[in-house]
């Protein structure tokens, strides 16, 4: 995963007005792990994700916006759905995993919510 941030001149290093630039967001539209060979070839074949941006600017906040847990779950679907998987045993149809992963993606990979996370994890000293 590869993403830059982009901090505010200023007294502070870490703020909430830090600018992402993300170079894999289709990538993470979706969670690879639940993810086969078919869900991709799916992919593909039905041009589902084609539409999105190959990259993104913004702020965190419109970052999150952009991967809610609702749109993450709309994203899982029409894959499973093109590649004619039943989507009541499918692993992220459970709420409350579909709720860790999201979380996992929103807080710990992007660290959406917290600017001093994302300085750490980006190992970024520079403004």
């Amino acid at each position: 995963h590869t993403f830059l941030v982009f901090r505010p001149a200023g007294p502070s290093a870490v703020s909430d007005a830090d600018v992402l630039l993300d170079v894999t967001l289709r990538q993470n539209l979706l969670v690879a792990d639940w993810l086969e060979d078919r869900h991709y070839e799916a992919c593909a074949a039905d041009g589902l994700l084609a539409a999105e941006p190959d990259w993104w600017v913004g702020t965190a906040e419109q970052l999150g916006g952009l991967l809610s847990a609702d749109s993450l779950r709309e994203n899982m679907r029409r894959v499973y759905e093109a590649a004619g998987d039943d989507l009541e045993s499918a692993p992220w149809a459970d709420e409350r995993t579909l709720q860790y992963m999201h979380t996992l993606r929103n807080a710990q990979l992007y660290a959406i919510d917290s600017p001093a996370r994302r300085a750490q994890r980006c190992r970024m000293v520079t403004r």
